[in-house]
């Protein structure tokens, strides 16, 4: 995609190693993050990040504005994970938590992406839309439902 949009391979493999550099800090920063605020807010506040980074994403080709951009993979990859695996830590038996993960594995990086990945190259052709402005509205629809089990069930759940 980005080749296609003018950038160098070196350029692509630039903004992307910054993204790994910036998964990777979230991974260590996040017990630390996880003290101080709860599980649900950061996975809500990562959903939010997430779809800020893809809007932009999809409405520029500037170098400058996508490594800075690439500076908020810590929250789509990092910070959400360690949310998750925070929630499920306090809110299910041991008997259960390799359960969640493996589903949350086979929705989210199998059945999801191959679904979103054939939708978007349908409406990308059909109506020129981006494949990272499609993915706002999931991660908008991941925020609020972030908020809610923050506000509702998750709070009764594990105190």
């Amino acid at each position: 995609y980005w080749l296609s949009h003018g950038l160098s391979a070196a350029q692509v493999s630039g903004f992307w190693t910054v993204g790994i550099l910036a998964e990777i800090a979230a991974f260590l920063l996040a017990p630390w993050l996880l003290m101080r605020v709860e599980a649900t807010k950061l996975l809500m506040w990562s959903a939010v990040l997430t779809a800020l980074r893809w809007f932009f994403m999809g409405i520029t080709e500037s170098y400058l504005i996508l490594m800075i951009l690439q500076v908020l993979q810590a929250a789509t990859i990092g910070f959400s994970g360690a949310a998750f695996a925070a929630i499920v830590g306090k809110s299910l038996g041991e008997n259960e938590k390799a359960s969640a993960f493996s589903v949350h594995r086979v929705l989210g990086n199998g059945v999801f992406i191959t679904i979103a990945s054939f939708a978007s190259t349908i409406l990308q052709k059909e109506f020129a839309i981006s494949g990272f402005l499609m993915m706002v509205p999931f991660a908008v629809l991941s925020a609020v439902l972030a908020y809610v089990a923050d506000c509702l069930w998750i709070k009764r759940t594990i105190g």
